[in-house]
């Protein structure tokens, strides 16, 4: 990818607007804040816009207070808007008229389901995280990486590649980790504030998730189900269900698992595997996406037919 087309379009807009996916993580987030910190160093106009609120775990990343939360339609006819690992048009967290501006959209991402819906899109799957190619951006466009950049695109990294042990951690991955480390950041602190810091309504909710837990095809797969009225009932927030997943593949015998949070208008799936199955493909059943172990949807099927589909779709598989 010729990094220099995208800074020639970014050094000529008014504006600059970043964002990413709905239902934002670590590396959407981590990503989107490295960049904001990098481009402030060589244009005054840069934002980050979420039409959603961002978890409030990630609120110790440096930028996180300059994050603009608005429903509003904000892309004028000169600015340039870059969304950042986001596989579809239907997921960037932002209210946008596309057809008028797709020709300002700088589409990066690390999805092989991505759409390619930007005027420029840098798709690379090969890369664990988003914050990956930022990191690839920001030394293109000769940009000092300080403290707070490398913090940012850190949590990119390793919420990404489940603290650098899923497949997608590479040793390009390593290297750039290291160099992040070496700017001085707490990388200890950076784990610790995200999965050591738990509430005690996050952990009642680990409950719930347990006690749903279901098992097949020889304990093999594990379905889990959160209900919104769960959430609810514990006073927690939807943020709060966030890594009830992983509760699944610590499981010894499993190799897939799928979470479902289920409300009045449709369901959200969650989806993980460790070895050898794609759960991109089975994301794909429901026109959702992501990784080869890693993937999600919505539906607005109950979730039995949910269940049912995806039961009888891993039938010879697992």
């Amino acid at each position: 990818m010729d990094t220099n087309l995208i800074k020639d379009l970014i050094l000529n807009a008014d504006k600059v607007v970043i964002t990413a996916h709905t239902s934002l993580d670590g590396d959407s987030l981590g990503s989107s804040l490295g960049l904001y910190g990098c481009l402030k160093k060589i244009k005054n106009e840069v934002q980050v816009v979420f039409k959603e609120r961002p978890p409030k775990e990630f609120s110790f990343l440096p930028y996180y207070s300059s994050i603009k939360v608005t429903e509003e339609d904000i892309i004028e006819e000169n600015d340039i808007l870059i969304v950042l690992d986001c596989g579809n048009v239907e997921r960037i967290n932002l209210n946008i008229n596309i057809d008028k501006f797709r020709n300002n959209i700088i589409n990066i991402d690390h999805h092989k389901s991505n759409e390619e819906y930007g005027n420029i899109n840098w798709v690379d799957s090969g890369r664990s995280a988003a914050g990956e190619l930022v990191f690839e951006l920001a030394k293109s466009l000769e940009i000092e990486l300080d403290e707070n950049i490398s913090k940012c695109l850190y949590t990119a990294l390793l919420t990404d590649t489940g603290s650098f042990k899923y497949s997608n951690t590479s040793k390009r991955t390593h290297q750039i980790a290291g160099e992040l480390i070496s700017k001085g950041i707490n990388f200890t602190e950076i784990h610790d504030k995200i999965y050591e810091n738990k509430s005690f309504k996050q952990i009642k909710l680990y409950a719930t998730a347990i006690e749903s837990m279901e098992m097949y095809y020889n304990n093999k797969l594990c379905i889990m189900e959160i209900k919104q009225s769960d959430i609810e009932k514990l006073e927690a927030e939807n943020e709060d269900i966030g890594d009830l997943i992983n509760l699944g593949t610590k499981i010894d015998t499993v190799e897939a698992v799928m979470l479902i949070k289920s409300n009045c208008e449709y369901q959200k799936v969650s989806l993980r595997s460790k070895k050898y199955i794609d759960v991109c493909k089975m994301a794909g059943l429901f026109d959702g996406g992501g990784h080869v172990r890693a993937a999600g949807f919505k539906s607005e099927l109950s979730t039995d037919e949910i269940k049912e589909k995806i039961i009888n779709y891993l039938k010879g598989l697992i």
